[in-house]
């Protein structure tokens, strides 16, 4: 049985049918060549529908006594009060509109003050209910907005055109729910540079993006009201109000996650500096043309930043103190580029530096126009320094270690052993035990001149005398060897 064949009863057409079907009241089987096969028992479930509707009965209830969750009985008895209500609310409307025919006669024009007065003293009942306008405009906004897969298309959709796809309220509340909770995780992953902070940055991103939803809400009621005031240009403010609702809150949650990132900030930073990780291993000071940028080996390369480094505890923890109690300006960092200041002399770098999980954090110091000493987060705003944090500096060369690394690479030239092999702990047939060592060759001639490196400054060694040995290892070049042992010999030959 074709659609075209129950479409010929009475009070039925196919858009009916499709409806139906669409809600899951019908489910024809389909032919190969994809068109609709309905049965008998389709044509009998059909004239149940028609009469249950007809009577009044909504689709969900229709749908629970067809599938038998719902007795016949108690949908009828459930429905005569709705239809008693009715027609109580109908005799309402009915006495107030004999009331205007005869007392009205004068065109459009009625004094609807004294009867909305009237009709007041008289309560809601027997009147519509205008709040169910909005209600009903909300609930079909809320889920035709997310309660699609297809999440953005749907919030193009203007408000007065119909669409055959329904969406589903399960899937709006999941949707709403994840982009809501979504802000917090990315205000939250965005801002962790703030750790310092105790401000609940979860509930900041959640607040932030719910907020955004209720601005499109309203913008999307706004282009809904000017639509249905306007009679020749409803369509098209509705589909521009769509878009430009839809623009704008996308543009909404692109630039908070920007300002969370610190990349779009409508105000310079006021709060205190911040730090990647508040806890350091080390300090490193030093002028911004000393920062060595490349990875070359020229004969300048050892500067004071790339060998020394502060370690002591108390300096440190001196340090971040002064850091803190710099006062914000309430101006914009300056310092986007590093590289723009390297020919500045009188521009200083200040490295908090964490080795164990490389979260390092860069501060600049620079005096002003008046000479007063600024601390410069890049990204961030400008501080005051403190009177405490320029007496640390000048004082950073009083506590002054050479870097771990260093002392390593030396080590490996002067307490070498060429019979100490290394076991590789995953190979116990020693097939990839190794031993390595440093070699130094003469930049000027080529040749190797290990030995005589070791036998010239092997004093300046056993005395700590880094100066003397970083300068006397800057006239060669160093290269690792690694070479793999022969497991039947038990050292290097």
């Amino acid at each position: 049985m074709k659609i075209s064949d129950l479409s010929s009863m009475p009070n039925i057409s196919k858009d009916n049918i499709r409806f139906y079907e669409s809600e899951g009241l019908l489910s024809p089987e389909r032919k190969n060549n994809g068109y609709r096969d309905y049965s008998e028992e389709d044509a009998e479930r059909l004239k149940k529908i028609i009469v249950l509707r007809r009577l009044g009965i909504p689709v969900a209830e229709i749908r629970e006594i067809l599938d038998n969750r719902k007795t016949l009985s108690d949908a009828l008895s459930e429905n005569l009060l709705r239809l008693d209500n009715e027609i109580v609310s109908m005799q309402e409307a009915k006495s107030m509109c004999e009331k205007m025919l005869k007392d009205e006669t004068s065109g459009t024009e009625f004094n609807a003050s004294m009867w909305l007065d009237q009709m007041n003293s008289t309560g809601s009942k027997g009147f519509a209910d205008l709040s169910k306008d909005i209600v009903n405009y909300s609930k079909e906004l809320f889920v035709d907005s997310f309660g699609h897969f297809q999440f953005f298309y749907p919030m193009f959709k203007p408000g007065l055109r119909q669409y055959k796809k329904k969406g589903s309220v399960m899937l709006a509340v999941i949707m709403l729910t994840v982009f809501i909770v979504n802000g917090g995780f990315i205000c939250t992953s965005s801002s962790m540079r703030n750790n310092m902070s105790d401000e609940p940055y979860v509930f900041r991103g959640m607040l932030s993006f719910a907020v955004i939803v209720v601005i499109w809400f309203i913008l999307r009621y706004c282009a809904y009201l000017l639509a249905k005031k306007s009679k020749r240009n409803g369509n098209t403010i509705a589909v521009a109000g769509s878009i430009s609702a839809a623009v704008i809150s996308l543009l909404l949650t692109f630039g908070l996650i920007l300002h969370w990132q610190r990349l779009l900030m409508l105000t310079p930073y006021k709060g205190i500096p911040v730090f990647l990780d508040e806890t350091a291993d080390s300090i490193i000071v030093s002028d911004i043309s000393e920062v060595n940028f490349s990875n070359n080996s020229s004969t300048d390369s050892y500067k004071k930043n790339q060998v020394w480094y502060v370690k002591d505890s108390e300096y440190i923890h001196s340090m971040k103190e002064a850091i803190l109690s710099s006062k914000a300006t309430g101006k914009w960092s300056i310092i986007k580029n590093p590289l723009s200041f390297m020919q500045d002399e009188n521009v200083m770098q200040v490295l908090w530096q964490n080795e164990k999980n490389n979260r390092n954090t860069f501060f600049y110091l620079y005096p002003d126009k008046s000479g007063q000493w600024i601390l410069d987060e890049p990204n961030y705003g400008t501080f005051l320094a403190s009177d405490e944090l320029l007496t640390l500096v000048k004082s950073y060369d009083d506590y002054l270690v050479i870097m771990d690394g260093w002392k390593y690479t030396f080590r490996k030239i002067f307490e070498y052993d060429p019979e100490e092999i290394h076991k590789d702990p995953l190979y116990k047939d020693g097939r990839f035990d190794y031993y390595s060592y440093l070699t130094l060759t003469d930049k000027s001639t080529g040749r190797d001149v290990t030995e005589s490196f070791i036998e010239t400054y092997k004093d300046a060694w056993l005395n700590e005398d880094w100066d003397t040995l970083l300068k006397a290892l800057d006239t060669v070049s160093e290269s690792w060897r690694d070479e793999y042992v022969d497991p039947e010999k038990a050292h290097m030959e």
